[in-house]
């Protein structure tokens, strides 16, 4: 549900530590549903077409959100946490870290797209199949 990075994290801790002193700040860059991250996914090419399994169903209605609600009776604590927090909008405000420190969070496209390089280059993810290997198969 919501974004950060971890690098705009660190620059907040550095920056607080040398701010004003007795200050608690939020850092937290946005609001991101699951259906975006999935739609972004598929519009990187994470796709079955391409061998990637990502969500069918959009859960985000109220038939979604009764489903997890009876689901969560499964899930012991943590269902206990989802059950808080179905029908609730996040409301967070990060206006003071940004006015305070200067902080300007990464776009979180931009760290969706870099946390998939770094898998991929790590071997945590198989990588896209690329054009070249595909045109050559058919």
């Amino acid at each position: 549900r919501f974004e950060w990075d971890v690098r705009d994290v660190a620059v907040a801790h550095v920056k607080a530590m040398t701010g004003p002193p007795g200050q608690r700040y939020l850092c937290h860059s946005e609001d991101v549903k699951i259906k975006d991250y999935v739609a972004f996914l598929k519009e990187l090419g994470y796709t079955p077409a391409n061998g990637f399994k990502t969500p069918r169903l959009d859960l985000s209605g109220t038939v979604g959100t009764y489903l997890m609600w009876l689901v969560s009776f499964t899930m012991g604590m943590f269902g206990a946490m989802i059950r808080l927090e179905l029908g609730n909008p996040l409301l967070l405000d990060n206006s003071k870290i940004q006015r305070d420190l200067g902080i300007e969070f990464r776009p979180w496209k931009e760290t969706v797209r870099e946390t998939i390089d770094d898998l991929t280059e790590k071997k945590f993810m198989r990588p896209l199949p690329s054009k070249e290997n595909t045109a050559d198969e058919k």
